[in-house]
């Protein structure tokens, strides 16, 4: 988690093992895990309807500037899939 007063990252929880190691073994070697994830019902309060749809840009485009900052250090992104909302 993003903390803006102090402008650093902050630990909110810790994955179990066994589903750490699920998600690792999706990964190269020195390979880099960043979440990305999104309050639906906050933006919903705030905005209304509409407020599903801009979370849907809002991770589109920090998807986008992830992929951008990758690619301009020569990396690249991967997705993963299969890691569910129950799960974690």
């Amino acid at each position: 988690h993003y903390h803006s007063f102090h402008h650093s990252l902050q630990l909110l929880n810790e994955l179990p093992t066994e589903l750490w190691r699920e998600c690792t073994a999706q990964l190269p070697t020195g390979s880099v895990l960043l979440a990305v994830s999104a309050l639906y019902w906050r933006n919903v309060w705030k905005y209304g309807e509409p407020g599903f749809r801009y979370v849907q840009q809002d991770i589109g485009h920090a998807l986008g500037a992830i992929g951008y900052a990758a690619m301009t250090e020569g990396a690249c992104c991967t997705l993963l899939e299969g890691v569910s909302d129950r799960l974690l």
